[in-house]
This record gives structure tokens, sequence and C-alpha cells, in this order.
């Protein structure tokens, strides 16, 4: 009768011991689950750009910041992507045209093994890699689906997201036009807001 009951208690503190463990879990996760949920709001139009560690493909690194005080485009792409690589003519013809005013970074999606392959060539922009297929930068700024873009401003403001090349050019053209009434503006893909 004293092992069944010593038996019964044994098993009663270590199913206690197991619940509360299963408990504790569930409540970690939420606390992360609210605390992610706070920190990883993602960035919108008219927020400060936030910096991200990236590298080019010899390994150096380079920070978004590097460019700032000129037009940023960021270019979230991928090798396996078929639209992403089907428009890399048609940025390559307008970043040509632009790039004394305007700075774009190829952001890729992709496993550094894959993405230092360059099976589509190279483009004559940066093309950065985070290491870990852009997963913290996406987020960040609520990249979706790709190709997507993000315009910045000199000043380290978003002014445009979007997901066509049409409305990218638009908004640059404008804003270039306009560069010195509208350096502090914000635009979403039909309209510019200043500040």
């Amino acid at each position: 009768m004293k092992k069944a009951l010593l038996i019964i208690v044994i098993m009663l503190y270590v199913c206690e011991s197991k619940a509360y463990n299963v408990v504790k879990s569930i409540y970690s996760h939420i606390d992360s689950i609210a605390d992610t949920t706070v920190k990883d709001v993602p960035l919108g139009i008219g927020d400060k750009m936030e910096d991200f560690k990236l590298y080019d493909y010899n390994d150096n690194v380079h920070y978004l910041s590097e460019l700032q005080g000129n037009y940023i485009v960021l270019v979230f792409s991928s090798i396996t992507c078929g639209p992403c690589q089907a428009i890399k003519p048609i940025l390559e013809n307008f970043y040509r045209k632009y790039k004394e005013q305007v700075k774009m970074v190829t952001i890729s999606g992709d496993p550094v093994y894959l993405w230092k392959e360059k099976p589509y060539g190279e483009v004559s922009w940066h093309e950065w890699n985070d290491h870990n297929c852009g997963a913290k930068i996406r987020r960040k700024y609520g990249i979706k689906l790709i190709p997507s873009f993000i315009l910045i401003a000199p000043s380290g403001i978003i002014i445009n997201i979007c997901f066509d090349t049409k409305s990218l050019f638009k908004t640059i053209e404008t804003y270039l036009q306009n560069e010195g009434n509208m350096e502090k503006g914000v635009s979403s893909s039909s309209h510019i807001v200043p500040m």
C-alpha cells in the first residue's frame, strides 16, 4: 500500500511538473508573440528607414545608411522568381538613366550559395544579401511578395512602397522633377503628400 501511495505521489508530482512546464511554455510563447508584435510592426510610408547589415558578392559588409543622401530604391527579389528576372532589363535601363540621383539595391531572398552563382548575370546596381534569405529585412519592410520596391528619400524617409515598375518610375520621376519643393514629401503609388 505504501508503495502504491508513493507511486501515486510521484506520478502526481511528475504530471504537475509537466503541466507546469506546459503552462509556462504557453505563457512564454504568448509573451514572445506580444513582444514580436510590438517590435516587428512593418515600416510604412512616412517612417524612417531601418538599417541592416548586408553583404555583397565578395562578403564585404554594407549598410543601407551608406546610400543615405540619395534616393534609394530597395528591390526585393529572388533568383527563383520569374517576374523578378524579367524586369531586370527594365530596371537596368532606368538605373542607367538615373544612377547619379538614385541608388538601387537588390535585397536577395536567396540562400547565399545560390545567390553567389549569379545564374542570370550581374546588374549595374548593388545586389546584397543578409545571409538569411532576406527574412528580417522583408519582415521589417512588410514585404510579402516579390518583386516589391521601397523608395526612400535622401532624408531616409520611406516615400513609396509599390509592386510594379510603372508606379515606381512615375514616383521617382515626380520627385526628381520637384526635388526642391518636395524633399520632405511622402507618396502613395498615386499621389504625393507633403509632410
